[in-house]
């Protein structure tokens, strides 16, 4: 077997990097709207008391251009680490499958550490979700392409749910976001 670590610089894909580095600069711009107001402004821009045109413009934009283009990007560069890094420990002649749970649970870890000083921290969230990922990774295309239609079609169904479940006033929201 060969030894563990770093994946040699002739083994890289150049692409995915380049790619991985516009994600976390766009986690970047998007986390400094956090950094510099109120948590609330994060979903409500007024919340900061701005109330003119070019916040909102700006804000809007941040939403559309960054935050939900970065947050894709880069859940989608994390299940590609996933395929690539069990592939890898496959050729090496380990486990991949065990080999990543436990590189993932060892995420879980340091997530749930990190969320003690940032309300923001996915690191959790994606160990919670790689065992899908490590299970799935040898479906079929029409399969995957299945279980991610029908994974909208629940989150949709359980977000109308939710709002449905939300007094028109706002009211037990505790103010967050009003």
């Amino acid at each position: 077997t060969s030894p563990s670590g770093p994946v040699a610089r002739t083994e890289r894909i150049t692409n995915l990097d380049t790619v991985r580095g516009i994600a976390v600069l766009g986690i970047l711009l998007m986390n400094i709207v956090s950094f510099g107001l109120p948590s609330a402004a994060y979903f409500n821009i007024k919340a900061a008391g701005s109330d003119n045109w070019f916040d909102y413009a700006v804000g809007i934009a941040g939403e559309i251009f960054i935050d939900q283009k970065t947050m894709g990007l880069f859940s989608a560069l994390f299940g590609a680490g996933i395929v690539l890094f069990a592939d890898r420990a496959q050729a090496k002649g380990r486990r991949p499958n065990l080999f990543s749970l436990w590189r993932n649970f060892l995420l879980g870890l340091i997530g749930i550490a990190h969320m003690y000083f940032w309300d923001g921290d996915v690191l959790l969230l994606y160990a919670i979700c790689a065992p899908i990922l490590v299970v799935t990774r040898r479906f079929g295309a029409s399969w995957l392409m299945s279980f991610g239609f029908a994974s909208v079609l629940v989150s949709a169904a359980v977000g109308a749910l939710t709002q449905a479940s939300i007094p028109a006033d706002g009211a037990g929201l505790g103010g967050l976001w009003f």
